[in-house]
């Protein structure tokens, strides 16, 4: 399907773990990366990234103990 819109033959990899996928793009290696990728500004000096087609957020889910979340908000965690 992706080779018949290409007009190209495409060889499907799996890279492992995931950052290892900008490296082997930068390096040529690999042309195209289809995965869940957050953009940083340092990714987009070398990746063109497009439109997303899905939004997500995080989510923290904690047990009903009286946390009021003031002491989430540290360096280890950063802003939430």
């Amino acid at each position: 399907m992706l080779n018949t819109y290409l007009h190209r033959k495409v060889q499907m990899k799996n890279i492992s773990p995931s950052t290892a996928s900008s490296p082997a793009l930068k390096s040529g290696r690999i042309g195209l990366i289809i995965s869940a990728m957050t953009e940083t500004p340092e990714r987009a000096e070398f990746i063109e990234f497009l439109d997303p087609y899905l939004r997500t957020g995080l989510s923290l889910l904690l047990k009903q103990t009286g946390f009021d979340g003031a002491d989430i908000r540290t360096e280890e965690f950063g802003d939430c």
